[in-house]
């Protein structure tokens, strides 16, 4: 009996560290690590000298206390207004912020409810609904699987935006790129799939995350965001809107977006600046290849850059073990009646189970 758990023991062992990268590894990845990266290699971390940096005006171990003060309310919004969801953070911006939530969730028993989409300003200009709805793939997007039941959320940061001219006319636009993916996805879904775009307003949305720049008075933002506490509110004003559409609507920048005010924290501008968080330059188009579009990321950062990333990412495995951030999310997930599962892993144990 004892040789055979020994042998149970070792064979367990073996599997973990087969996949299980060192930090050295992840330092040489294209792509930035995700949570699970790095929760298996947090057994071995040690942080490095001099790390984190401080570079110009920022200040990682501030941006950490950012996102550790707001992300218990955060994530209690979140999973309030979209039970179930998967959760999409787009670009480097927010990068930061998934971290955090993704760790919660893993935490919780929930692997698979944080993705990123890798797109920068530029990255899908010129491309059509369908080869965006394509390139989204890599994000484990996958349009025939919408449901209200299990919808699928893109999230990113909102600033002053840009005034552009769309179908002749001309919008102030924020929010740029997720409204460009919620207007390719809607166009996909109705003239390609010819399904009713009503049918998509509980299924799929981009949620704003209000920052400084962002211009909480221009009417033009008051006509399309709205806080996300009204969220009922707004998808019956979506479902109105699709209902009488004309041929001038255009689906992504005539929506309502729910919006997420930021707090006192700062929460919302933790990865903002793009060296908080970033491993790599802004992601440039991406390419075919045959079998599918391909994320296509740009210049490395420096080995220190990208240290100061899984220290920071090393830093928030180690906060969602401890009970009493843990108990946080619940009193939030109280507070706005959210039904989290459980804290019952930690994130290490989860991926050895």
């Amino acid at each position: 009996m004892l040789r055979n758990s020994l042998a149970l023991l070792f064979l367990l062992f073996v599997s973990w560290s087969s996949f299980a990268e060192t930090e050295a590894e992840l330092l040489l990845r294209q792509l930035r690590p995700r949570m699970a990266d790095v929760i298996k290699m947090n057994e071995g971390y040690q942080t490095p000298a001099n790390i984190p940096i401080q570079v110009n005006h920022l200040n990682f171990q501030a941006f950490l206390t950012a996102i550790v003060k707001g992300a218990p309310d955060f994530i209690a919004k979140l999973e309030k207004a979209y039970p179930h969801a998967t959760f999409a953070f787009l670009g480097r911006d927010t990068q930061l912020i998934s971290d955090i939530v993704d760790a919660v969730y893993i935490s919780r028993g929930e692997k698979n409810r944080v993705v990123q989409i890798a797109t920068s300003k530029h990255t899908l200009d010129g491309m059509t609904s369908a080869q965006i709805v394509e390139y989204l793939k890599h994000a484990n997007f996958d349009i025939n699987s919408l449901s209200p039941e299990k919808p699928f959320i893109i999230i990113d940061t909102i600033s002053k935006g840009d005034v552009l001219t769309i179908d002749r006319y001309q919008r102030h636009v924020t929010g740029r790129q997720g409204r460009h993916i919620l207007q390719a996805v809607y166009d996909y879904w109705t003239n390609s799939l010819g399904r009713n775009p009503v049918d998509l307003v509980k299924s799929f949305n981009f949620v704003g995350m209000q920052v400084s720049t962002y211009d909480v008075a221009n009417p033009q933002n008051l006509r399309v965001y709205a806080d996300i506490s009204n969220l009922s509110s707004i998808q019956e004003q979506n479902i109105a809107r699709l209902s009488n559409r004309t041929a001038n609507t255009n689906f992504g920048y005539d929506m309502i977006v729910p919006l997420i005010a930021d707090t006192k924290y700062k929460f919302n501008e933790a990865g903002y600046d793009h060296f908080t968080s970033a491993w790599h330059g802004r992601y440039e188009k991406p390419s075919y290849t045959g079998t599918g579009w391909q994320v296509t990321p740009g210049a490395a950062y420096p080995a220190t850059y990208r240290q100061s990333v899984l220290w920071i990412q090393n830093e928030i495995v180690e906060l969602t073990e401890k009970k009493g951030f843990q108990k946080e999310i619940d009193d939030s997930a109280k507070d706005y009646e959210a039904v989290l599962p459980p804290f019952v892993y930690n994130c290490k144990s989860i991926f050895k189970n």
